[in-house]
């Protein structure tokens, strides 16, 4: 019976993730419910494009990547095929020029996730 109530909690709390745009925590919260993987990858995939596309985090997005386990290459794909697919939606919004403070500049989407590839080595998540 515990165990039951438990998982209802977690559901419940994945719902709420998910109403409140909090991909991150929904793709760790499918896991521990272990959903299937093509569940959990969906949500790792829309936790990484929010925090590329929507927040600009550099060192965010290499450590998210690193820790749903996705190579710089996967990365990469993950990003221009969503990049892509946004391209002429609601989501092309994110894509406009955001200010970047490391460079100082406005940077499209692009401009961004090629600094983020170029730099990948030099990236610390600590």
């Amino acid at each position: 019976m515990y165990l039951s109530t438990f998982r209802h909690m977690i559901s419940q709390e994945l719902e709420t993730s998910l109403k409140k745009g909090n991909y991150s925590r929904a793709a760790y919260l499918a896991g521990s419910l272990g959903l299937d993987k093509g569940t959990v990858k969906a949500y790792q995939q829309k936790a990484l494009w929010q925090m590329a596309a929507v927040y600009r985090n550099i060192p965010g997005t290499k450590r998210l990547a690193e820790e749903f386990g996705f190579t710089r290459e996967e990365l990469e794909q993950i990003l221009r095929q969503r990049f892509e697919q946004a391209q002429g939606t609601e989501e092309a919004r994110e894509l406009e020029p955001c200010y970047d403070q490391e460079s100082g500049d406005y940077l499209t989407f692009e401009q961004w996730l090629e600094r983020l590839l170029r730099n990948w080595k030099k990236i610390q998540t600590q």
